[in-house]
């Protein structure tokens, strides 16, 4: 075996080879110089558009307390199954209601003395959730007449016709929603049809969750937070031929590259933070359990501010 590895190394050195030892050295040489020019444009490329597009998250501690309560709400629902639980987790609501749409369990706690509602979506859990994140083709939505994704219209078009039917919402309350992953997405879509329906939609809080559309919906009152390192929020990325997009000022927790913590930052909602948290331009490598790793950094942020949520 050394001797045919001798024999190996000796024909490589030899005048036969010099072309394409030329050839392979070359090409290294050529790909290490793109990636160095590509860092030296990159880093003050990026820069620049984080000049633009975000500045530090530091909020109020009223402010982060309402983010927490919400966040708090939309990870709860994905262990509550009964409305006794419901009642149980939040008993200074008057009311209470839980059901589910196509396998997807939603909570409504109502407030009579300030006159509002809140709607608790859960996220993915079963085949059925997940048939409807794939449904990523656009679907011209009849009553906002925007290009949403299928899955996600079709399914707040059956809630909002389930709450409608069932006459589970009071007139002139004002509603909050809230939700992970596809429950964010859902809260969008949801809140977007009830604002065209002429219900007072007072805030949607969005965690987590892929894109919804490739129209503008920049005018509903939205707060979404997503961790850079989570691939779910930069999709679906494309359909028809267009690109999906976050149209909201975004929340984005950074975790740190050698320890257990994070930065969060505040993206406005324009054009330099879509190239900065686009696919293509990825600051931090993507990991799968940053989708179920939000609430570590809730609870340093709360612990730092000195709050409970």
């Amino acid at each position: 075996m050394s001797d045919v590895i001798s024999f190996i190394k000796r024909l490589w050195k030899s005048d036969k080879f010099f072309i394409v030892r030329l050839t392979l050295n070359l090409t290294i040489l050529l790909i290490f110089s793109i990636l160095t020019l590509g860092l030296w444009i990159l880093f003050p490329l990026r820069k620049f558009l984080e000049t633009k597009a975000r500045i530090l998250y530091e909020p109020t501690k009223d402010e982060f307390v309402k983010l927490g309560t919400f966040f708090r709400k939309a990870i709860e629902i994905y262990e509550i199954r009964t409305l006794e639980e419901l009642k149980n987790k939040y008993p200074n609501y008057n009311d209470h209601i839980l059901f589910t749409y196509d396998r997807i369990r939603i909570g409504i706690l109502t407030n009579d003395f300030t006159k509002e509602h809140v709607i608790i979506i859960r996220g993915s859990m079963n085949s059925n959730n997940w048939i409807t994140n794939l449904l990523t083709s656009i679907k011209k939505e009849v009553n906002t007449g925007a290009d949403i994704h299928t899955g996600y219209a079709v399914t707040s078009e059956g809630i909002y016709n389930y709450l409608i039917e069932n006459n589970l919402l009071k007139n002139n309350y004002s509603i909050s929603l809230t939700g992970s992953s596809l429950g964010g997405s859902l809260s969008i879509t949801l809140g977007w049809l009830l604002h065209i329906k002429g219900n007072k939609l007072k805030q949607i809080y969005s965690f987590a969750n892929p894109k919804i559309s490739i129209s503008d919906y920049s005018h509903l009152p939205i707060i979404s937070v997503f961790n850079i390192c989570d691939p779910v929020p930069y999709l679906p990325i494309m359909a028809n031929l267009n690109f999906y997009r976050h149209q909201d000022d975004r929340i984005v927790i950074f975790p740190q590259m050698f320890n257990d913590k994070a930065v969060w930052y505040l993206y406005k909602d324009n054009i330099y933070t879509d190239i900065l948290l686009s696919i293509f331009l990825l600051p931090r490598i993507i990991n799968p359990m940053s989708h179920t790793s939000y609430s570590k950094y809730f609870i340093q942020k709360a612990r730092k501010l000195k709050v409970n949520f």
